[in-house]
């Protein structure tokens, strides 16, 4: 290796990345990368090692400084433990990410160029000014207008045009941010430098693109954590132009969530003195297609827990999208200034229910916001500082417009003398017409044309006994007795109240039958009685619920998933109960009897939960069904689930199976020493990386058994 002429010191504060330039324009040559080749160093880029001092660069400087070895190594960003890219360095006094510091592109002070160094705080990327000259730094050449770089030009030139940067003008600007930025550096203030980064992450600093711009931000974030409250109501009148449709809590809900307590502390502070404007609604001059808010913001903000605000975007009141990290989510702003647009109540004094009322489950929340939308629920109230449970509702009423000749089912009950259900038991047994009003609508209603005509041909049981003066059950007793029988009725087709043919009673003394003394009676239920369905093919729920061991309200899960058949046998067209196919519920019986509760069966393959629903249920590759309080998988997916464990294995199976470190075998993967199989299901590798079981095993076996070599004489 050729030796130096020069080594540069350190001077006080100096940019590593200074002494570094001064040692290449000391030898004589033009960019580090020249440098690095004069002394036959391969140059790998990096930036990182040459301001920490752990290159080879450094390593054959500090070589060549010999005695002033020590004082030499001092210039640089030491690290407080290994060489991670998480782990802080020291910049000056005080511990620093290092993702704060700025890469290969440079920004300088043109006097402190002129001085012949640069400082270490100029090395931070959210600095835009110099605290010791009180200019703008410049990050482009004056004369060319390319971009600084300082692995590949020399220190005081522009590395295209040989412009020399101390000769760029000098524009004068606030640099008390930078200022303070320095005494933290300094004196070792770690949290409130953090607390200003924070600060500035909030402001989304990294959006803003001209240099003053970003000067003043980093002025505003130290004025900030230092309890300015001019500053803190600066950033709330800033957010509230930025995004009119949300309110002010809103716009502080990111510093209130903030991990730093001073950042906490003094916008709770403010708040209490600044008074909260009205939320408006969302208009064109909100700017919040492209901000959002955080997991923990939005639920603060809503006070809400995490699982109302999943039933929230499920009902497609809110709107999120993949975040940096895994499993982090990010709320579009645009949804949330809708959801405060519509609960923005009018002018109306503060009655009502709460929108979230206590003892009630948060899953009727958004149905209640879409009855807001639907205008069957009306907002006369809300305070944003108290969230979502502060919304006041009171209910609309209902204007049913009533078609034309027509009457609704409790007065077309009243007409024929009887009830509302009995009304709705003929209308099902398709006996009377009825219709809606809309295709999703549960009300029905009559015309009276067709309620006329069911009144001249039929008569309720209800009516008659009525105009003769009698009990019901007696009187169709004594009308069986004289060998009249109903055309609807419990024994007919379930029927709520008997109906009788009015010709059927054309030739008999309504009076009379009803004096009759001696008469056969048919009360109570008889061993011999027939069943009035067919028995063979149908069950009923109870009888179906007993079978299967369960409730009756559990058979609803079964009927979803098509295990169970629901329908109407014949003759009972009237009737409310349900009832099942018997073919179907013992289908279902021997269903229940060959599956297995889930968790158990994941265990026996010696999967996890988490495993199990990316590789089989998140695709539907598998059904659960609910049975009762547990999951069920059945017989046909468990022998899918267990084929498929038995050829193939994920990489966090391969590690535990083989003893292998945590991550092993995805790293192989990663690498191109494994392959993964492309051909399955999940083979894409975006979910879990899937494996052939033989690959691991012969993989496992080669590492076990390594082949010898075989040395020839």
């Amino acid at each position: 290796m050729k030796r130096l002429l020069f080594v540069a010191l350190p001077r006080v504060e100096e940019s590593p990345r200074s002494v570094l330039q001064r040692t290449v324009t000391g030898n004589g040559c033009t960019s580090i990368k020249q440098l690095e080749h004069w002394l036959g160093l391969r140059a790998a880029g990096q930036t990182l090692g040459h301001v920490t001092g752990e290159s080879k660069l450094v390593a054959a400087l500090a070589d060549e400084a010999g005695e002033s070895r020590e004082p030499f190594m001092t210039s640089f960003f030491s690290k407080t433990g290994g060489f991670t890219l998480r782990q802080p360095v020291k910049v000056t006094a005080a511990n620093v990410p290092p993702d704060w510091l700025r890469g290969k592109e440079r920004s300088v002070c043109p006097a402190c160029i002129a001085e012949g160094w640069s400082k270490a705080v100029h090395d931070l990327n959210f600095v835009h000014a110099c605290p010791y000259h009180q200019v703008a730094l410049i990050s482009h050449c004056p004369q060319c207008d390319v971009p600084l770089n300082w692995i590949a030009s020399r220190f005081d030139r522009c590395g295209k045009c040989h412009a020399r940067l101390k000769n760029a003008e000098l524009c004068a600007t606030d640099a008390s941010g930078v200022t303070r930025v320095l005494h933290y550096l300094r004196t070792a203030e770690n949290t409130r430098l953090r607390a200003v980064v924070e600060a500035l992450k909030l402001m989304q600093f990294d959006r803003l693109e001209d240099r003053d711009e970003r000067n003043s931000a980093l002025n505003l974030a130290v004025a900030v954590v230092e309890g300015d409250p001019m500053a803190l109501k600066k950033v709330l009148e800033d957010g509230l132009a930025r995004t009119p449709g949300l309110p002010l809590s809103a716009i502080a809900t990111p510093w209130l969530v903030s991990k730093h307590a001073c950042l906490r502390q003094n916008m709770l502070s403010i708040l209490g003195e600044v008074k909260a404007p009205r939320a408006h609604r969302h208009s064109a001059t909100c700017r919040c297609d492209d901000e959002t808010f955080s997991s923990t913001e939005v639920g603060f903000f809503l006070k809400v827990s995490s699982s109302t605000v999943r039933q929230l975007v499920e009902a497609q009141l809110l709107t999120r999208r993949p975040g940096p990290g895994p499993r982090q989510w990010l709320y579009d702003r645009f949804a949330v200034c809708r959801l405060v647009g519509t609960l923005t109540p009018s002018d109306a004094p503060a009655v009502g229910e709460s929108l979230v009322p206590r003892g009630v489950g948060s899953g009727i929340l958004h149905e209640r916001i879409l009855a807001i939308k639907a205008g069957r629920i009306k907002v006369v109230s809300v305070d944003w500082f108290r969230g979502l449970s502060a919304v006041r509702t009171v209910a609309v009423p209902r204007k049913r417009s009533l078609p034309p000749n027509a009457v609704s089912v409790t007065d077309a009950a009243k007409r024929l003398g009887t009830y509302a259900d009995a009304v709705r038991r003929a209308v099902k047994a398709n006996r009377l017409a009825a219709f809606s009003t809309a295709a999703t609508s549960t009300t029905v209603w009559i015309r009276e044309a067709d309620l006329d005509a069911f009144d001249r041909d039929f008569v309720f049981l209800t009516k008659l006994a009525t105009e003769v003066g009698g009990g019901r059950t007696i009187l169709s007793t004594k009308l069986e007795h004289v060998g009249v029988w109903p055309v609807s009725g419990l024994r007919v087709d379930g029927g709520l109240v008997p109906i009788y043919r009015r010709a059927d009673l054309a030739h008999i003394d309504l009076r009379e039958v009803a004096a009759i003394k001696q008469f056969e009676a048919r009360s109570g239920r008889k061993k011999d009685d027939p069943d009035t369905y067919d028995s063979q093919d149908w069950m009923s729920s109870q009888e179906t619920a007993m079978l299967l061991k369960l409730t009756a309200q559990q058979l609803s899960p079964l009927v979803r998933e098509g295990l169970l058949e629901v329908g109407v046998p014949p003759g009972r067209e009237a009737d409310n109960r349900r009832y099942y196919r018997r073919e179907s519920v013992l289908r279902t019986e021997r269903w229940i009897a060959d599956a297995l509760e889930v968790n158990r069966f994941v265990a026996t393959v010696g999967l996890t939960r988490r495993e199990f629903h990316v590789r089989f249920t998140r695709g539907r590759r598998v059904t659960l069904i609910q049975v009762g309080a547990v999951k069920m998988i059945g017989a046909e997916d468990i022998k899918l689930v267990r084929q498929d464990v038995a050829q193939y294995v994920t990489c966090e199976q391969a590690g535990r199976a083989f003893g292998a470190p945590t991550k092993h075998f995805s790293n192989l993967v990663r690498t191109g020493r494994f392959s993964a199989d492309k051909s399955h299901p999940l083979g894409d590798g975006k979910s879990l990386i899937v494996l052939r079981r033989s690959d691991v095993e012969a993989y496992a076996d080669s590492v076990a058994n390594p082949p010898r070599e075989v040395v020839h004489p």
